[in-house]
């Protein structure tokens, strides 16, 4: 499969969730694939927090003391 079928394929995957899930409702949904594949579904319990979060390189980060008082 070509790169650009392989997008294409992910995309009609993504759209088949969202049009499930606004038939049977999102709590139905969750409920189910939970169910059905709990191991998938902790991994986006787990990574749902993070998708807003970027981390910050380290040369940008303000630099931590152990002493305060210096």
């Amino acid at each position: 499969m070509t790169d650009e079928l392989k997008q294409i394929h992910y995309g009609d995957s993504l759209a088949d969730l969202a049009s499930v899930m606004e038939e049977v409702g999102a709590r139905k949904f969750l409920s189910d694939f939970k169910h059905n594949y709990p191991s998938h579904f902790n991994e986006i319990l787990a990574q749902i927090n993070r998708l807003d979060t970027r981390k910050l390189p380290a040369l940008l980060q303000a630099p931590t003391c152990s002493n305060p008082t210096l």
